[in-house]
């Protein structure tokens, strides 16, 4: 299920916010730590990467394309590619939008709105 809304998540993600004045989202993005926000309480749980020896990321091209990269148990790769447009804080990945809260030149940290009201995601990526 973690992976399943992992997956979904990377296909709504990425661009800018507070950012350094040479910050780019382009190039890679490994998944770091995943904040939730539901019903007031908020966990923060770092990311676990299924494959001991290979980390979950995104990759931002500057040709408008995000490619996911998920490895499972097996340390078997799937790759998700995915168009994206970046306007301001706004990053919608393949129609579907997230906010872009920070990006500096080492970290990234997008907010996601659940379904469930007033609920939400807080990812944040390392290079």
């Amino acid at each position: 299920m973690k992976k399943l809304l992992l997956i979904a998540f990377s296909v709504i993600l990425l661009t800018s916010c507070s950012k350094d004045d040479d910050a780019t989202i382009v190039g890679k993005w490994y998944f770091y730590k995943i904040s939730i926000f539901e019903s007031g309480q908020e966990t923060v749980e770092m990311y676990e990467n299924a494959c001991t020896t290979k980390r979950d990321y995104l990759k931002f091209q500057s040709d408008d394309v995000v490619l996911s990269y998920f490895y499972d148990d097996m340390c078997i790769e799937e790759m998700v590619s995915s168009i994206y447009t970046l306007d301001g804080t706004d990053l919608t990945i393949d129609g579907d939008a997230v906010e872009v809260i920070s990006l500096t030149d080492k970290s990234l940290k997008l907010k996601a709105i659940s379904d469930t009201a007033g609920d939400y995601f807080i990812y944040e990526f390392k290079k």
